[in-house]
């Protein structure tokens, strides 16, 4: 049998040492608020609302990795009203898998990068019409699209901790989904009730928002 000469282990040991090193997996938890919008025909105002799940990440390389943040976050809108329509505000719930590309710079130290898809199914939507000082509640969700496709570019910086690490990140999200769907829906408010009706020709929005977000990360 042919022995391995130590000159030949060198390699070897630098190479399974640099997997060691780079192929890191974290999982821990995130949080924080969504300053959230709608893109809209008509003259729009944000609601500050909230996000909470899970992150992970996997690091292929140095600088590089892989971070999925499935949550729970909170979108929506008011669409000022008209002489002719009512302000309507609309608040959803969605359950958000973004799945992100993240680049680690080199200066400032731990700051870093993301950039990457998410997709949200709809968990809720409420709708409030305005009508006389008095909002008109109604369930929204059969009128919405059951998925809200959007993309996410943002910058974050890593705080060491004990047993982990926390960080803090910032994140601008522009969805792509036409929300609205055509029907009807019925709104009431002390016991009065009123019919409305949505047509997606005639009534386009879509989600944007900027996150900003507190976790949490331990190496697995």
């Amino acid at each position: 049998m042919r022995l391995l000469k130590p000159s030949h282990l060198i390699p070897v040991l630098l190479f399974l040492s640099c997997l060691q090193t780079n192929a890191q997996f974290k999982l821990g938890a995130i949080g924080g608020i969504n300053m959230a919008n709608l893109r809209a025909d008509h003259e729009t105002s944000r609601l500050w609302t909230w996000g909470a799940g899970m992150s992970a990440e996997y690091y292929f390389s140095r600088h590089m990795a892989i971070r999925a943040e499935p949550m729970f976050l909170n979108k929506g809108g008011t669409i000022e009203g008209t002489r002719e329509q009512p302000r309507i505000t609309i608040d959803f719930t969605y359950f958000e898998v973004p799945l992100l590309f993240k680049y680690d710079l080199s200066k400032p130290e731990d700051a870093y990068i993301l950039a990457g898809p998410s997709i949200g199914y709809t968990a809720s939507a409420d709708l409030g019409v305005e009508i006389s000082n008095h909002i008109f509640k109604a369930d929204f969700k059969d009128l919405t699209e059951k998925l809200d496709i959007s993309a996410l570019l943002g910058v974050g910086i890593n705080i060491p901790v004990p047993y982990g690490k926390m960080f803090l990140e910032c994140t601008y999200t522009h969805g792509f989904t036409n929300v609205p769907k055509t029907g009807t829906f019925t709104a009431e408010w002390n016991g009065v009730e009123i019919e409305g009706e949505m047509n997606e020709k005639d009534t386009e929005f879509r989600t944007y928002g900027i996150r900003f977000m507190l976790g949490y990360l331990i190496e697995i």
